[in-house]
């Protein structure tokens, strides 16, 4: 079960978006390999996969390889529920800036769970990033290959979306809806 942590990133991908909130913790694995010189979060998804499954045919294999071929995806989550007791991962949507949480035993992680509502516009209602709320602790080598990669430092991305918010918000409100917009997960880990 796939899940974002923003409500209008969801909203990118059905209209009706299910809220969710989490009654117990949960721990996941953060398959986040670095940040690429614009900020962007890069998975390590399809490295961990050929690591599993270093017979794989395919030489070079993309997170929606695996997330969108079922039978791939379940024989990989599988393997890591079973090897090594993981019930989920943290990684990028696409590559992107924008993260997702994936709970593989719907079983297991729903009593630990509450489904809130099934919303088609709750834009006003739900603009907070839980990501603020989830508890991160990235490996030394995921910010030695950030430090590498990443052309910007920390004071300057914050500064641009401090900019980027002074230039929207009409209002203290809309000010507050564009900072959980523009939150990410290198304002997250300060880097």
């Amino acid at each position: 079960m796939f899940f974002g942590t923003k409500y209008i990133v969801a909203k990118a991908f059905n209209s009706k978006v299910q809220v969710w909130k989490t009654k117990k913790t949960l721990t996941i694995v953060f398959l986040v390999k670095y940040f690429n010189q614009r900020g962007w979060v890069i998975s390590a998804l399809p490295e961990i996969y050929k690591n599993i499954f270093p017979s794989e045919k395919t030489n070079v294999i993309f997170d929606l390889d695996i997330k969108q071929d079922i039978n791939k995806r379940n024989e990989f989550i599988k393997r890591l529920v079973e090897d090594y007791k993981i019930n989920g991962w943290l990684t990028s949507i696409e590559g992107k800036i924008d993260i997702e949480v994936c709970l593989f035993d719907l079983h297991n992680n729903l009593e630990k769970l509450e489904l809130i509502e099934i919303s088609i516009n709750r834009d006003s209602v739900y603009f907070e990033d839980s990501l603020r709320k989830i508890k991160i602790y990235p490996s030394d080598l995921f910010y030695n290959n950030t430090n590498q990669n990443i052309k910007t430092n920390y004071s300057t991305h914050r500064k641009s979306i401090q900019s980027w918010i002074a230039n929207e918000a009409k209002n203290e409100k809309e000010k507050e809806s564009l900072w959980h917009f523009y939150y990410d997960l290198r304002l997250k880990l300060k880097i």
